[in-house]
């Protein structure tokens, strides 16, 4: 499982970056505080995004399964298919906007 960022760079963080990376040579840290929120806002979106994959297995393999034991035409399984897909890229979309 993907670890999640705080949505605020740690002190402790901002720091170290500025005494190894700027040389204590930057006046405003602000734009190392705006870089981390913009890569913390990615990672956390993309873990959100993994962790709904499991839904989406499921309802694959539950339209599979009912393919396979002749509960569902081939026709009903796609459509099952077809709707645990679009109710994944509908959450996707929500995470994203979020």
């Amino acid at each position: 499982m993907t670890e999640q960022l705080t949505p605020e760079i740690p002190a402790r963080l901002l720091g170290k970056i500025i005494d190894e990376v700027f040389n204590f040579a930057i006046e405003d840290p602000s734009v190392i505080e705006d870089i981390y929120r913009a890569i913390a806002k990615d990672v956390n979106s993309r873990a959100a995004t993994k962790a709904l994959l499991p839904d989406l297995a499921a309802g694959v393999e539950d339209a599979l399964r009912k393919f396979e034991i002749g509960y569902f035409t081939i026709f009903e399984a796609m459509a099952a298919i077809t709707a645990a897909r679009s109710q994944y890229k509908a959450a996707c979309a929500e995470v994203s906007r979020g």
